[in-house]
């Protein structure tokens, strides 16, 4: 009777760590799960000040006028300006590398995929 036990747990313990498997397999860490929830805090829709980020970004009238006779208000809303400028193209090189970086990775997996079906040829 305790070889029957002993071999039913062992059955028991069998079978829920392989359906543990097929759960863990089921809920896989995807690279889209993973991209969603580190570089989009796990949802698809921007909010609040990170929009602000993409308004575009207006020269005031005041540019136009000469340094001298600019009021202390109008140097606010130029210094203001400059930021929203540097900012922007902050952001766009930002994407630029993230880009560049992107084909690179295509490009290296795509050679290397080349070189394991053609046996490495074509060196």
């Amino acid at each position: 009777m305790s070889i029957y036990l002993y071999q039913e747990r062992e059955r028991r313990d069998r079978l829920r760590s392989e359906a543990d498997a097929r759960a863990a397999a089921a809920n896989a860490d995807s690279v889209a799960k993973r991209g969603l929830s580190v570089m989009m805090a796990g949802t698809l829709e921007v909010k609040g000040e990170e929009e602000e980020i993409f308004d575009d970004v207006v020269a005031p009238g005041c540019l136009s006028k000469a340094p001298e006779e600019r009021t202390d208000e109008e140097k606010h809303v130029i210094k203001a300006y400059e930021v929203g400028v540097y900012q922007y193209i902050c952001i766009c090189i930002c994407i630029c590398i993230c880009i560049y970086i992107y084909v690179c990775v295509c490009v290296t997996l795509t050679l290397s995929r080349h070189r394991r079906s053609t046996g490495g040829a074509d060196r």
